[in-house]
């Protein structure tokens, strides 16, 4: 990981070396607040760069009604220098993959895991253990919400059965700072009786300590009547998520599907807003991989593989460490799995917004895949020629074509 990231205490202004907040199982919830400006630094609210020699006069007379000593921008703008100064307010839920009031995917195909990957998480958050057996810290103890409008008595079972691993190993969960809500807050009709207005008035009302990660499982159950693959409903639904992030200060964790071709479902303006996105893929047999398909300020981790692991009356997570070469999927492959997949031919510009991957490298990959005879195409219009408005669609050659000396 590249990144150099300020790890702050929650609640503390500075991180005090000298008496570290970092907290073990079983101690009192720090509370998770934001991290607040360094002394030294200039607030935000009070700089006032670019000040005019004389004051900006409209119509013969100094601007100082009412209405302009109101306008936020009056006291928003910084210099670069001012800006250097402003302290490092990133505060980890998990080292290098994200931060408090960030948004996050972890999206998979039915069956692929993602939910116990997720219950994984929100232990690993409430006692302090690192996650992934180890490869990344937690640095702080932290409080969490876990909204599901799927199965209470699974969800029920699977928190059950991550508990009591880590008792046997151990450990004792007497804080455990996660509140279950077997209902989903809605993310686009913001009239419904669940909205995400009404989630987040409760939460405030019955004043439970400040969350740090609100988990809504799944995306589809939170935006009920949205259609998430209109860039207006998806705008919406982001927006809802957005309130959560801004009136509670929290982490939003989406926990989504994939489509027919394994890319995230829905639309492109989803990959856009989340800062940070994990795919859950199912292997062979009993072997998962967890892959971060896209880390917005920072270099995506490496692949970490796992397995469900039969406990008690559901399954907990085992984490086996970085994925071996052979598991991880080259683009290559990739793009032949989502043409595979696909019901007709697709062009290289929608295989590249399925898969995340850069078109200039799906274009290299089809040519690969081209020369071998696996992949075919044919032009949109195939009496006009080739053009951004008629462009090559691919699809998979049933019969691909035979090489000298290769064998049937």
């Amino acid at each position: 990981m590249t990144t150099d990231k300020t790890n702050a205490s929650p609640g503390s202004e500075t991180e005090d070396t000298s008496n570290p907040t970092e907290l073990t199982a079983g101690a009192a919830m720090p509370g998770g607040t934001e991290c607040q400006p360094d002394a030294a630094a200039v607030p935000i609210a009070d700089a006032r760069p670019f000040a005019p020699a004389a004051p900006v006069t409209a119509g013969g007379g100094a601007v100082a009604d009412a209405s302009a000593r109101r306008n936020p921008f009056l006291t928003r703008f910084l210099t670069l220098p001012e800006l250097y100064q402003q302290p490092d307010q990133d505060d980890w839920l998990v080292k290098d993959v994200f931060c408090r009031g960030e948004l996050v995917m972890v999206y998979g195909d039915s069956g692929s895991g993602k939910t116990f990957v997720a219950v994984d998480l929100l232990v690993c958050l409430a006692t302090g253990e690192p996650w992934c057996s180890g490869q990344f810290s937690i640095p702080f103890l932290r409080q969490a919400v876990y909204a599901t409008g799927e199965g209470r008595r699974g969800i029920a079972k699977r928190f059950c059965a991550r508990d009591n691993r880590y008792r046997e190993q151990g450990g004792m969960i007497e804080n455990p700072g996660i509140l279950v809500l077997p209902v989903s807050p809605q993310l686009f009709d913001r009239a419904a009786p669940h909205s995400v207005d009404a989630f987040v008035a409760a939460y405030q009302q019955l004043q439970f300590p400040a969350p740090d990660l609100v988990v809504l499982d799944t995306l589809n159950r939170a935006a009920i009547g949205g259609d998430e693959n209109a860039t207006k409903d998806v705008t919406e639904i982001i927006a809802g998520a957005e309130l959560i992030r801004d009136q509670l200060g929290a982490a939003v964790l989406l926990v989504h599907h994939t489509n027919k071709m394994g890319g995230y479902r829905g639309n492109t303006a989803l990959r856009g807003s989340m800062d940070c996105m994990i795919e859950i893929r199912k292997l062979a047999s009993n072997s998962h991989l967890m892959h971060c398909e896209k880390l917005r300020d920072g270099e995506e981790f490496p692949d970490q593989s796992f397995h469900l692991f039969g406990y008690e009356s559901s399954a907990i997570v085992e984490w086996e460490g970085p994925a071996a070469p052979k598991q991880m999927a080259t683009e290559t492959e990739q793009v032949y799995e989502v043409l595979r997949r696909a019901d007709g031919q697709l062009t290289a510009r929608q295989i590249a917004e399925l898969t995340g991957i850069r078109q200039v490298h799906i274009l290299r990959s089809l040519d690969k895949l081209k020369s071998t005879g696996r992949v075919d195409s044919v032009l949109t219009y195939p009496d006009r020629a080739q053009s951004p408005s008629n462009p090559r669609r691919f699809f998979i050659n049933e019969e691909p074509v035979k090489y000298y000396g290769e064998k049937d």
